[in-house]
C-alpha cells in the first residue's frame, strides 16, 4: 500500500511467490528486483535489490511524488505509478515479472470532514449497478467507458458498488480516472444474525479487502446494504463485523447503507458512533 506525507510518497510492498526456490545452502540465489515507473513507463526508483532468502518486503520513498487525486481536484486526476517486481536467477531461463499500478495518496477523517492528501473533499456520486440495459451483467468495456464519461459529465466524483464487488476491469477505470469508490461487500438485507452468517460475512469482507486494498480509488468499505438492523442481535453482530474489517484495514473508514430510523437501529449507534 502507499501513502503520502507532506514531503514524500511512501510505498510499502510485500511480495509472495510460489514454486521451487533453492535453499540457502545450495544452488544459485534468486534475486527480487523492485522498480517504480511513472505514468509514461520511465524508471523513477531503481535501487531496491533484495535476495529471496533475505525477505521480499520493503519500502520505497518517492521524493516530490505525483499524487493520486480525485476527479476535479487536480489536472492530473488518477495519476498512477507502476510497481514492478522481477524474480530472476541464473537457473531460470525467463524472468517472472509482476506489475502493480500504484496511486500515492493519504486519507484522513474526523467528525466533520473527509480529507484526501490533507484537503477536504465533498463526495458527489451515486449508488451504482454493474449491469446495463443491452448487456446485462456482461462486461462491455465501451459501455464501461461511457458510464465513466457520464459520471464525469454530471460533475460526480464517486459511487458505491451497490451491492457487491465489481469486476476488476471496472475498478481499474476508477483508479485511472480518479473516481472514488465506496466498496461494498455482498451483504444485502441480512437478518437472523447467526454465527454461520457472521462467518460468511467475514469471509466476504476478507476476500473484498484483500483483493482491493491496493486500489487508490477505494476510499471506504461498506459492510452492508440495508440490513435488518432493528432486530435483536444486530448490535453484537455488527460490532464483530466492523472490528474484523478494521483489523484487515485500519487506513480507510467504514460505512453501511442503513434504512431504519436511528431511534430503532441497533447497528450504527453503538458500533459506528463509538468506533469500537
Amino acid at each position: 500500500f502507499s501513502f503520502y506525507s507532506p514531503s514524500t510518497g511512501v510505498i510499502h510492498y510485500n511480495i509472495t511467490y510460489g514454486g521451487t526456490i533453492p535453499s540457502s545452502g545450495g544452488g544459485e540465489p534468486v534475486q527480487c528486483i523492485v522498480d517504480l515507473l511513472d505514468r509514461n513507463g520511465n524508471y523513477v526508483i531503481r535501487k531496491n535489490r533484495n535476495f529471496v532468502n533475505s525477505g521480499l518486503s520493503g519500502t520505497i520513498e518517492v521524493p516530490n511524488a505525483r499524487l493520486w487525486w480525485p476527479y476535479l481536484m487536480n489536472s492530473e486526476a488518477g495519476y498512477l505509478y507502476t510497481l514492478q517486481a522481477r524474480l530472476t536467477g541464473a537457473q531460470y531461463s525467463d524472468d517472472d515479472i509482476y506489475r502493480q499500478p500504484v496511486g500515492i495518496r493519504k486519507l484522513s477523517w474526523n467528525a466533520t470532514s473527509f480529507l484526501i492528501n490533507y484537503k477536504p473533499i465533498y463526495i458527489r456520486g451515486f449508488g451504482r449497478h454493474e449491469d446495463s440495459d443491452i448487456r446485462g451483467k456482461g462486461l462491455d468495456l465501451p459501455l464501461v467507458t461511457k458510464d465513466y464519461e457520464l459520471i464525469k459529465w454530471v460533475g460526480a466524483n464517486a459511487y458505491r458498488t451497490s451491492h457487491y464487488p465489481y469486476a476488476e476491469e471496472i475498478m481499474d477505470f476508477a483508479d485511472q480516472q480518479g473516481i472514488m469508490i465506496i466498496n461494498e461487500c455482498p451483504a444485502v438485507d441480512i437478518e437472523n444474525f447467526s454465527e454461520t452468517l457472521l462467518q460468511k460475512h467475514k469471509d466476504s469482507l476478507e476476500e473484498l479487502i484483500r483483493r482491493d486494498k491496493n486500489r487508490p480509488s477505494t476510499i471506504m468499505w461498506s459492510v452492508a446494504n440495508e440490513p435488518r438492523s432493528h432486530l435483536p442481535g444486530a448490535d453484537v453482530y455488527f460490532k464483530s463485523v466492523t472490528k474484523f474489517a478494521r483489523y484487515l484495514d485500519s487506513t480507510r473508514p467504514l460505512t453501511a447503507a442503513i434504512n431504519y430510523n436511528v431511534h430503532i437501529d441497533k447497528a450504527v449507534s453503538p458500533v459506528f458512533k463509538s468506533g469500537s
